[in-house]
């Protein structure tokens, strides 16, 4: 009879795993994780809600909602590493790109506390970043690029020397790509007051 109650209640089990609760229900659960920063958990109700009901409304609010995730990690891998600029800059992006996200509040908490680890661990700040001369690159373009690989380089960001050089190089690379060819940057810094800094890079 214990072999068979068993049996019994192993088989409502699998039977239960097979259905997933409602998209609303896994969505709620996903939400009360990630609350609590079970993010792990929450990315998992997501995307069996995603795998399971995908023709549901909520399918494409969860997958919004793992990319949320996936960024605030990264964000907080950052932070590890004490790349503070650039964790300031993806937790922003988060709250910005994903402002009705749970996770949007925390990531303004996550990007002011980096900021201010950014500030503690010295050197100036960034007060203004401009272009000249870069004929049919927009400086928003520029900026565009500075995100996609991930040169930290922002104002109100502390000025690293390493990632100016990066962000020279990559405006000759746009350059050559405007159809200008061996574009020599140069890069002209500005003191400003209050530890700040104006950084100009100048295409010759």
């Amino acid at each position: 009879m214990r072999c068979s109650a068993l049996a019994t209640v192993l088989l409502a089990g699998c039977a239960w795993a097979s259905q997933p609760a409602s998209p609303e229900a896994l969505y709620k659960t996903a939400v009360r994780h990630e609350k609590r920063g079970n993010l792990e958990q929450a990315r998992q109700n997501l995307l069996w809600l995603t795998s399971y009901y995908a023709e549901s409304p909520l399918a494409i609010r969860a997958r919004d909602e793992i990319g949320a995730i996936y960024l605030f990690e990264d964000g907080q891998a950052r932070l590890r590493d004490g790349r503070y600029g650039s964790a300031t800059v993806t937790f922003r992006t988060v709250a910005q790109v994903y402002p009705e996200s749970p996770l949007a509040r925390q990531a303004e908490a996550a990007g002011r506390s980096a900021e201010r680890m950014e500030e503690q661990a010295g050197g100036p700040i960034v007060r203004a970043l401009t272009f000249r001369n870069t004929g049919p690159v927009r400086a928003s373009e520029i900026l565009d690029r500075f995100q996609e690989r991930e040169v930290g380089l922002a104002v109100d960001q502390t000025y690293h020397p390493e990632e100016v050089d990066q962000a020279r190089q990559l405006i000759a690379q746009l350059m050559a790509e405007k159809g200008v060819p061996n574009a020599d940057v140069r890069v002209e810094l500005h003191a400003a007051p209050n530890n700040r800094v104006r950084i100009e890079f100048i295409v010759r």
